[in-house]
């Protein structure tokens, strides 16, 4: 008997135990095999990438497998596939969707994993979006052609699209220009910390039309490419050392040699102080209360914060048990004379000696 296609008789065939076996095992043991996989990859993906891209994961992997399995269970029943056969373009079409978007992502992600490892972090974020973007028009081409759609009318609309775009875009587009320009010059890559304008954070990513930032105090701020080109950038982190400066005042009173010996001695004593380049200790000038130096000393770019705060904590300390006044703003008020103050004297009053008075 046939029906749609079927062949229901031949389920019953005892003489084809072997096309019975292996449905039982299709059956049995197919579809458990397929869910234990989708776990799998579902667990194994959330662990790499992000509980999001595991569960898109695990669905591709599950329904494709139902799908194989279903072919093979209708084949050896007999169903007529005549007509798969001819829908062949569907069946790549959905191969295409299912395998090809997993495998370029999956593929992007391992460039971009490698490439930060042997070369950047900005150089593997570059090739990963490449293979991204070549991937997905790729495949988009690939499917508009299972289509029948003809390139030649979306290459003859292009102009015209871009001419539109064009006039509607200027400032993207000029982003887009400046956005290969940075890539090209490398003033900074991703994880340096740098200063636009009054903004300073660590490059978390350098796109095609802007610049991503993470402030000290976690706030993202996104900077057009275009901003960045014309505006005055520092790289705070470009080189792998950098100066710690300190300004230190003491009294006039105070030697200046022993101050200078107590500074360079606190520079030779720190553990995370760099001796080469040599400390620096460079008298400023005369202040209005203490005669100023510069005291200066070198870190690796990551100790640079932790030998700032504890320089500063070390030379009070120091200055403390060597007796060396650090000296605050002084005022004198003169009567008229070239050198003697304005006389003041304190006088208790008679009447009451809680009560008193300055006279002057």
């Amino acid at each position: 008997m046939n029906i749609f296609g079927w062949e229901i008789g031949k389920i019953f065939d005892t003489q084809n135990v072997v096309s019975l076996i292996r449905l039982i095992i299709l059956m049995l043991g197919g579809i458990p095999a397929i869910f234990l996989l989708s776990k799998w990859v579902q667990k194994y993906t959330t662990k790499k990438l992000s509980a999001q891209q595991g569960i898109i994961f695990s669905k591709l992997i599950l329904y494709l497998g139902i799908f194989i399995i279903a072919y093979l269970v209708l084949n050896d029943l007999g169903f007529n596939l005549n007509h798969l056969i001819e829908a062949a373009g569907i069946v790549r079409l959905i191969i295409l969707l299912v395998v090809g978007i997993p495998a370029i992502l999956l593929l992007s992600k391992w460039v971009r994993k490698y490439t930060t490892k042997k070369l950047s972090a900005q150089q593997g974020m570059i090739f990963s979006k490449l293979i991204l973007y070549v991937g997905v028009f790729i495949i988009a081409f690939s499917v508009l052609n299972e289509f029948g759609f003809k390139l030649t009318h979306l290459i003859g609309a292009a102009g015209i699209i871009t001419l539109a775009v064009g006039f509607a875009s200027q400032t993207s587009i000029s982003n887009i220009i400046s956005g290969f320009f940075l890539i090209a010059e490398k003033p900074f890559q991703v994880n340096d910390i740098i200063t636009v304008g009054s903004t300073t954070g660590v490059v978390l990513s350098i796109d095609i039309l802007s610049i991503k930032l993470r402030t000290f105090d976690n706030k993202y701020v996104r900077i057009p490419n275009e901003t960045i080109i014309k505006s005055e950038i520092t790289n705070i982190t470009r080189f792998p050392i950098r100066r710690v400066d300190l300004n230190v005042g003491v009294a006039y009173k105070e030697d200046i040699g022993k101050v200078r010996s107590i500074l360079l001695d606190i520079a030779r004593k720190h553990p995370l102080v760099l001796n080469e380049p040599e400390p620096l200790v460079i008298f400023n000038g005369f202040g209005n209360s203490s005669i100023d130096f510069l005291f200066g000393v070198w870190a690796l770019k990551s100790d640079w914060l932790a030998v700032k705060n504890n320089i500063a904590e070390e030379v009070k300390k120091r200055f403390d048990q060597e007796q060396v006044e650090i000296p605050f703003p002084h005022l004198s008020l003169y009567s008229g004379s070239v050198t003697q103050p304005i006389p003041i004297n304190i006088v208790k009053n008679s009447d009451s000696d809680s009560q008193t008075n300055i006279q002057v």
